[in-house]
């Protein structure tokens, strides 16, 4: 793989271009990973406001509708739907999995079995 940076002062906004034969699984989750760059989920802890950043949720779920946003140390509510979550968050690994919770399937470990 070949990283080119072209820093300059003329550019307004970060452009990223892959460019590839085929896309894998691990380039998948680069591409992932990239997308959830800007992105941020306002959350509220003992009173106070947060900007989370999504790639830090383990899982987003309702509770008696109320939408809170659980991170590897916090639980966070938040004022938007898992719907609307689900909308901003779309084309990352960051998914919709039933009725009431969404994923970050980049916590969920990968088993590998060899074949016999």
């Amino acid at each position: 793989m070949k990283i080119n940076i072209d820093q300059s002062d003329e550019y307004n906004e970060i452009e990223i271009t892959i460019k590839c034969r085929t896309v894998d699984e691990k380039l998948e989750k680069l591409i992932s990973n990239i997308r959830l760059y800007n992105k941020s989920i306002s959350g509220k802890k003992d009173g106070n406001a947060y900007f989370l950043d999504p790639e830090n949720a383990l899982y987003i779920d309702t509770v008696d509708e109320r939408v809170f946003i659980y991170t590897k140390d916090c639980r966070y509510e938040t004022t938007l739907k898992l719907y609307e979550i689900e909308e901003q968050l779309m084309g990352t690994s960051i998914i919709r999995v039933n009725k009431s919770t969404i994923l970050n399937l980049m916590f969920i470990p990968v088993q590998r079995s060899s074949l016999i």
